[in-house]
């Protein structure tokens, strides 16, 4: 369906992040297409739902990592286009379960956030 899968996405240059970004959203409101369309310029990172238990649990594994610094990390490490950009999806359950209180200012640099929202709530 997307041109991107998230365990194939990776920038091989290892740049360090100087700007990041959270794409919010609700559920069936275009996000993943927004974040399809953001990884194929190549230039806003490679945004996905990193933070979902499952992706998690596969990248871990794919990874090596062990701890949640470690997959931390590495995400960053392999999923900033080489122009210093990261880019996640998240929804609010994910980030609350994932950080546990933790700041996330304090591991994304120069955060910034994106939401999307759905207009017709009831469809």
């Amino acid at each position: 369906m997307y041109s991107h899968h998230k365990l194939d996405h990776e920038f091989p240059n290892e740049a360090e992040p100087r700007l990041s970004y959270i794409v919010c959203a609700l559920p069936r409101s275009g996000s993943s297409l927004l974040c399809d369309v953001l990884a194929n310029t190549e230039l806003a990172g490679a945004p996905a739902e990193y933070f979902e238990p499952n992706v998690m649990r596969d990248f871990s594994k794919a990874w090596g990592t062990q701890t949640f610094d470690e997959y931390l990390e590495a995400l960053l490490v392999k999923k900033t286009s080489p122009n210093g950009v990261f880019g996640v999806k998240a929804l609010y359950p994910q980030l609350h379960d994932a950080f546990q209180g933790r700041d996330i200012h304090a591991v994304f640099p120069d955060l910034r956030f994106v939401y999307v929202t759905r207009a017709d709530h009831l469809r």
